[in-house]
């Protein structure tokens, strides 16, 4: 197979250069990621594809034509190659439930309009060399399948490369063609590929059309792609297996909205970016573990908590909206185990904040919670190690919408759901509003604000059913932010 770089024909100094220009965390042609199937598609008729069936050979190539017709920019016209096929062809079930895969040649391919990975990228390269691209299949291994990832057939995954001006870009035509829906749901959806082989347990494929895997940057798809030729990493520090194994899976949209994980003493937007790259798949912590993230301020963060059948364990997960583009994310133990851990994250959606008025109402009822993990995207993966349970039932208080937004809200303590009847509470808060309150019944007990600038309050625990705490810019009219259940 001929290498897209290859060191043998160039100088080690030269070879680095070139490899150079591959290192940046974005893509490097972001704007033709757009998410949206161009309709120019629909000039290939179903005639069209019955005869390219046929024979291949003779009417690949005008069908081709058809569908590049009039295009003249060359990335546009690779999209429009990789739009046809993810909407076009649909991941084979059936082959991928054998040991061994068949029928992917392109004849098959076009007449069943079904595949492996094998086939899209067999497709793929014969209709970009068919539209003046140089382009070749790359053998792997691919992480994200809603199964443990080994170095075996059921993760083998086939994609392309293909070569526009003097740079090569990766596509993945299987991974934007569908994905198999996990028992997480929506959110916790896989891209299906060569994969699914001897049974995917990750659940129900669907067809579903994305642009995450055309013209990915090498430092994106580090995460979740593992060349067998160390050079189609097109990185000048190419990952061995044993770190591929060990790195956290992050997937496309921590990239597309921007992320990053924070690290003490990693202040700069460089060293953020470069933090993926040694998070690794296992974390270790005692019973509670927390991670700070970098997102734009139109970005909502959360994150869930699977056990080892991959059931969501509900109320072990507390995401604090610490600053504008910074959120806090802590999972609790349920007891010494191991457990699956997903961070999510999708654009905000508009949120109804109730108000409670000083003059007696709770406005409990006007609240809602922030949206959930169903309606955001997986964008990492992980596990999560606890040395033992935390104790407490719920894990942690009820949060309102308030809460996330505007940004600037911490709780530090109490952190447990539940608090005792009776009991003395050292409550210590962060707000950007003037005015903090515990709120139960008709009563509103003020905060004490610090020299520090947190809120703080000693409050003994009435007999009542909920303590709720509140914040207020004219101590009238508050907002429930969090709520805590009182036994």
């Amino acid at each position: 197979m001929v290498r897209p770089i290859s060191s043998s024909s160039i100088s080690k100094a030269e070879f680095e250069t070139t490899l150079a220009r591959y290192a940046a965390r974005e893509s490097p042609v972001p704007q033709y990621r757009t998410g949206i199937i161009d309709s120019r598609i629909a000039r290939v008729t179903a005639a069209m594809i019955a005869e390219a069936a046929k024979d291949p050979d003779q009417y690949l190539a005008p069908l081709v034509a058809v569908l590049i017709a009039g295009e003249s920019d060359p990335f546009m016209r690779i999209k429009l190659i990789h739009d046809w096929i993810s909407d076009t062809i649909t991941y084979d079930l059936a082959i991928a439930s054998k040991n061994t895969v068949t029928g992917q040649d392109l004849a098959t391919v076009l007449s069943t309009r079904r595949a492996v990975c094998s086939g899209y990228t067999r497709l793929f390269q014969k209709m970009a060399e068919l539209a003046g691209f140089e382009a070749q299949t790359v053998s792997g291994f691919t992480k994200g399948l809603g199964r443990e990832f080994s170095f075996d057939f059921q993760n083998s995954h086939a994609w392309n490369i293909v070569r526009i001006g003097d740079m090569w870009y990766f596509v993945d035509t299987t991974f934007d063609a569908g994905a198999f829906q996990s028992q997480a749901g929506a959110s916790g959806a896989t891209r299906g590929g060569e994969a699914a082989a001897a049974g995917n347990t990750a659940g129900k494929y669907s067809k579903r059309y994305s642009t995450d895997y055309l013209f990915p940057a090498p430092m994106q798809l580090r995460f979740t792609h593992f060349p067998e030729q160390a050079v189609y990493q097109l990185s000048q520090a190419p990952l061995d297996r044993e770190t591929f194994k060990s790195q956290a899976l992050v997937q496309p949209g921590f990239f597309r909205y921007h992320m990053s994980i924070v690290q003490p003493g990693k202040a700069s937007a460089d060293e953020q970016a470069a933090i993926p790259a040694a998070f690794f798949a296992m974390q270790r912590t005692e019973s509670i573990y927390t991670i700070d993230i970098e997102a734009p301020e139109d970005i909502l963060v959360d994150g869930s908590l699977l056990d080892s059948k991959s059931t969501e364990i509900l109320s072990t997960v507390f995401p604090s909206h610490i600053g504008p583009t910074r959120w806090r994310i802590m999972f609790a133990i349920p007891k010494a185990g191991t457990y699956k851990a997903h961070i999510f994250a999708g654009t905000r959606n508009e949120t109804t904040v109730g108000t409670a008025a000083a003059a007696g109402s709770s406005g409990s009822s006007a609240n809602r919670p922030p949206p959930t993990p169903e309606k955001l995207e997986s964008v990492m993966q992980f596990v999560i190690e606890g040395s033992k349970a935390y104790a407490a039932n719920p894990p942690f208080p009820k949060i309102y919408g308030r809460y996330h937004n505007p940004a600037g809200e911490l709780l530090e303590s109490p952190l447990s759901g539940a608090l005792k009847a009776g009991s003395t509470v050292h409550f210590e808060y962060h707000s950007m509003a003037p005015h903090v309150a515990i709120i139960y019944e008709t009563t509103f007990v003020p905060f004490v604000r610090g020299t520090d600038g947190i809120f703080w309050l000693d409050f003994k625990i009435p007999a009542t059913k909920a303590v709720k705490l509140g914040v207020s810019e004219d101590n009238t009219h508050y907002s429930i932010v969090l709520a805590w259940d009182v036994r």
